[in-house]
């Protein structure tokens, strides 16, 4: 009779062991679930900020917007910039604040932050000279 009762008393700790073992397991793929989708979309600024490139540019932002919430912005080659560029910046900004992701410049030109400084378009971009 004893023994019976060590063996029950063992098959129930091994119950409670692999349960609170899947559990983790289960933790983990959720933490690594979460981890994944928040890993920012990259892209790689032209080199001219401008109408002639905002097409081409606002295909590969919006395709980057679908991907994820979080969008890092590569802008340390952008050398020419007019406002049809910006705007197109200003917009991204925007649509990605109302999903609560973020934008983050990386190294972005000085050329650009002096295009967003002179027509005061630091408060919807959050660009600074030392980002990156």
């Amino acid at each position: 009779m004893d023994e019976l009762i060590v063996i029950k008393i063992i098959q129930s700790r091994l119950a409670n062991i692999n349960l609170s073992i899947y559990t983790q397991i289960i933790q983990a793929d959720l933490e690594i679930e979460r981890v994944m989708a928040s890993q920012a979309a990259v892209v790689q600024c032209v080199q001219a900020l401008t109408i002639a490139n905002a097409a081409d540019l606002h295909t590969k932002l919006k395709e980057a917007v679908e991907s994820s919430s979080d969008i890092e912005l590569v802008a340390d080659g952008v050398d020419k910039v007019d406002t049809a560029g910006l705007q197109l910046m200003v917009a991204l900004s925007r649509e990605i604040e109302k999903v609560n992701g973020t934008l983050v410049w990386k190294n972005p030109s000085e050329v650009l932050v002096q295009a967003v400084n002179t027509l005061g378009l630091r408060p919807y971009l959050a660009i600074n000279p030392s980002a990156g």
